[in-house]
C-alpha cells in the first residue's frame, strides 16, 4: 500500500551500530547484527552481573535471559527481583555502562509502593535481527544504531503500518497483540501465526500445539528454568525452516552458555548461590502473594 511507511530508519552518519556486524550487500546494503555465541553472551552478562552483583545478577543466568542478551529475542522478563534503592541505583548505573551493548533493564519507579514481580529486559540486538526476519504484516527493519529513541518511533510506525493494513478489521486486536509478542519475544513467524489461529479458534485446547524443545539442552536451562523461552506451534509446522533454526540456534546458544568458563565458575560461587536461593524463596512468596489477590478479587 502507498501510504505505508517504507524501510527503516536511516542510521546516523556519524554514529555507527555499537554491535559487530555481518555484512552481506547481496541482500541488503545496510549491515546487520547476528546473535552472540554462547560464550559471547556470558562475556556480556559478565560485565552486567559485576555491575548488578549476586542479588539480581543471579538472575541473568535464566534461560530467556540469555537468549535477550544473545539476541534470540527482543524482550524477556527477570522474575523476583529484589528492588530496594540500592539495587535501583545499581540497576540505573547498569544501564548507562551497558548502553554500548543495547540492553537495558527497567523497573517501576514505584518500587517503594508496591511488590515488584519482576524487571523488563529490553535487547536491540534481539529487536533488529527479529525485525530483519519477520514478514508479518505491518513490519519492517529496525536499525538498533538508533538506540531506544529509535525504538519508540519504529515502534509507532510499526503500528501506524498495522492499523492501516487492517482498515478492514481482518486481524482482530487478540491477533495484533499475539504478532506484537511473538515479534518481541523474537519467535518464528509461522509460530506466532499458528498460535494466533489456534487462540482466534477459541477451543484452548493445548492438545492441538507442540512445545518447542529449548531447555532440554542443559540441565542448567532447565534448572534455573524463569519464564520458558519456549513457544507453540502446529504439529504440521515441525519442519518449517525458521522455526527449526530458531530452536537449534537457542538450543546451541544456551548449551554455549552454560559451558562457558564464566559461568561454571560463577555456578559454584557461594555468593551466587546464596543468592539463588534467597532468589527462588522470595519467587514462592510472590507467586503465593499473587494467587492470594485473585482469589481475593473473584470474592
Amino acid at each position: 500500500m502507498p501510504d505505508i511507511e517504507p524501510g527503516y530508519i536511516p542510521p546516523s552518519t556519524d554514529k555507527p551500530t555499537p554491535f559487530p556486524v555481518r555484512k552481506n550487500l547481496s541482500e541488503d546494503p545496510k549491515p546487520k547484527v547476528e546473535p552472540l555465541t554462547g560464550e559471547e553472551t556470558a562475556k556480556v552478562i559478565a560485565e552486567m552481573y559485576d555491575i548488578l552483583g549476586p542479588t539480581n545478577g543471579c538472575i541473568l543466568v535464566n534461560p530467556n535471559t540469555v537468549l535477550a542478551v544473545a539476541g534470540l529475542k527482543g524482550n524477556a522478563d527477570l522474575p523476583s527481583p529484589l528492588l530496594n534503592d540500592e539495587e535501583a541505583e545499581k540497576i540505573d548505573m547498569l544501564n548507562r555502562q551497558m548502553e554500548s551493548h543495547g540492553v537495558h533493564l527497567g523497573y517501576p519507579r514505584n518500587y517503594r509502593e508496591r511488590l515488584v514481580t519482576q524487571l523488563s529486559f529490553e535487547s536491540l540486538r534481539g529487536i533488529e535481527y527479529k525485525s530483519r526476519q519477520t514478514k508479518l504484516p505491518g513490519y519492517f527493519p529496525y536499525d538498533s544504531g538508533t538506540g531506544r529513541q529509535g525504538l519508540r518511533e519504529w515502534q509507532m510506525r510499526v503500528q501506524r503500518n498495522i492499523r492501516k493494513i487492517n482498515r478492514d478489521g481482518r486481524l482482530s486486536d487478540e491477533t495484533v497483540g499475539i504478532y506484537d509478542d511473538g515479534v518481541r519475544l523474537g519467535y518464528p513467524d509461522q509460530a506466532i501465526r499458528d498460535f494466533a489461529d489456534w487462540y482466534e479458534e477459541g477451543t484452548q485446547d493445548h492438545s492441538k500445539l507442540t512445545e518447542a524443545d529449548i531447555l532440554s539442552v542443559n540441565t542448567y536451562a532447565q534448572q534455573y528454568k524463569g519464564n520458558v523461552p519456549e513457544f507453540d506451534y502446529y504439529p504440521s509446522s515441525a519442519e518449517n525452516p525458521e522455526i527449526q533454526e530458531y530452536i537449534r540456534k537457542a538450543r546451541e546458544t544456551l548449551d554455549g552458555f552454560y559451558k562457558s568458563e564464566w559461568h561454571i565458575k560463577t555456578a559454584q560461587d557461594p555468593s551466587f548461590l546464596a543468592a539463588r536461593k534467597e532468589r527462588d524463596e522470595r519467587h514462592e512468596r510472590n507467586v503465593a502473594h499473587l494467587q492470594t489477590e485473585r482469589e481475593q478479587k473473584r470474592q
